[in-house]
């Protein structure tokens, strides 16, 4: 069985991912990307897609060592976002394939 959790609420999210970055540009530009998902259920490989596409949409344009950079905090974003374990370790391992 492929667990799945809910995120959480907007607000909750938006918190939670300003305790990782809290730059003004990430909170107007990226994270909404995230927060798109807000409240919804998700796997641990859903949510592993959903940041994938968030920094390629973020970084479009953009030089390429944010997208590197972005990528290597991946993991602080799983697990400031995904409180239940097993889907929290799906993410990070869907993240670890790439």
């Amino acid at each position: 069985m492929i667990a799945k959790t809910t995120l959480p609420t907007h607000d909750e999210m938006l918190d939670r991912l300003k305790s990782v970055d809290a730059d003004p540009h990430m909170i107007e530009r990226f994270y909404p990307l995230l927060l798109t998902k807000a409240g919804q259920e998700q796997t641990g490989i859903g949510l592993a897609i959903t940041l994938q596409l968030a920094i390629t949409d973020y970084t479009n344009n953009m030089p390429p060592i944010l997208a590197k950079v972005l990528q290597m905090r991946l993991p602080q974003f799983v697990e400031a976002i995904i409180e239940d374990p097993q889907t929290r370790a799906d993410a990070l391992t869907a993240l670890d394939a790439n």
